[in-house]
């Protein structure tokens, strides 16, 4: 009996062990995932959050990741800087030949989304027009008028009536690849984009581990 407790305790104190093992490991991921959006997209601050446990054992047999976030602001591009951009990517595969080499590389994902926020005053600023953002409205010289938003040819055009529209650059960042639709909600402008590959900032990256 007293052989089985302390086979019982020391096989507590192993699990333990690989499980804190295994939490510095994805955390020490996390972290080089982050410095590396912040190196591709200067001034940006990022903190990517990975939800996989057991991390390792996971990579080691499935050699996928189940999910990724991750969180950027002050990120700019071409004088408009934005509020945040997030980017959430699912089911990502690793290349399972480098895992031995305790290397953690990036290849694809099977799904993802990448949202970016422009605040109301960040616009302003960017457009040099005061103006309020409101649920599908723009308010212009203290009138609120109803206004429709689209992304084409790489620019984001604001519709407003009369014909009047304003437009501007989408904004290039190796964290925020493709913009697809945009909407006008209180205080922000909200771009979107549905990812089937993962980010410039991401794809192909290397984490020593």
């Amino acid at each position: 009996m007293r052989r089985l407790v302390v086979a019982l305790v020391v096989l507590a104190v192993v699990v333990a062990g690989l499980s804190v093992a295994d939490v510095l490991v994805r955390r020490q991921v996390q972290t080089a995932i982050a410095h590396r959006i912040e190196a591709r997209d200067p001034g940006a601050v990022a903190t990517v959050h990975i939800g996989s446990f057991p991390f390792v054992g996971r990579l080691l047999v499935e050699g996928t990741v189940p999910d990724l976030q991750a969180t950027v602001t002050g990120a700019s591009a071409g004088g408009l800087r934005l509020a945040s951009v997030v980017v959430d990517a699912h089911g990502i595969r690793v290349a399972t030949s480098k895992l031995l080499q305790r290397q953690v590389v990036l290849e694809r994902i099977s799904s993802g989304r990448v949202t970016a926020v422009i605040s109301q005053t960040q616009l302003d600023s960017f457009l040099g027009v005061p103006i309020t953002l409101g649920n599908a409205t723009v308010g212009v010289d203290g009138f609120q008028l109803p206004a429709s938003v689209a992304v084409t040819g790489g620019r984001v055009r604001i519709g407003l009536p009369a014909g009047h529209s304003v437009s501007f650059a989408l904004p290039r960042l190796a964290v925020l690849p493709c913009v697809d639709s945009a909407t006008i909600a209180p205080g922000s402008l909200r771009l979107t984009c549905a990812l089937s590959s993962l980010p410039p900032a991401l794809a192909g990256y290397t984490v020593h581990f």
